[in-house]
């Protein structure tokens, strides 16, 4: 498996329908979430897995849940 970003999402996206998710529920998911990933790492112009982006991005959201950007109902979803 390539350790690019695009190939770890297409083989979630993948698992996500080996299990049965609806393609409107992975379409969800990849608004709400891959699409973030996708432009943070668009921005570092590097596409390969580097597990401290991630941790940023997480650190992120977290913040913004704190500070009340994200809801409780997002964040549980």
């Amino acid at each position: 498996m390539n350790n690019d970003i695009f190939s770890l999402i297409d083989a979630a996206k993948e698992q996500m329908k080996q299990i049965g998710l609806a393609d409107a529920t992975i379409e969800t998911y990849q608004q709400r979430s891959f699409n973030q990933i996708i432009q943070r790492y668009q921005k570092e112009v590097d596409y390969q897995y580097r597990q401290e982006i991630i941790h940023e991005l997480l650190a992120d959201a977290e913040q913004q849940f704190s500070n009340g950007v994200i809801s409780r109902k997002s964040r549980n979803w």
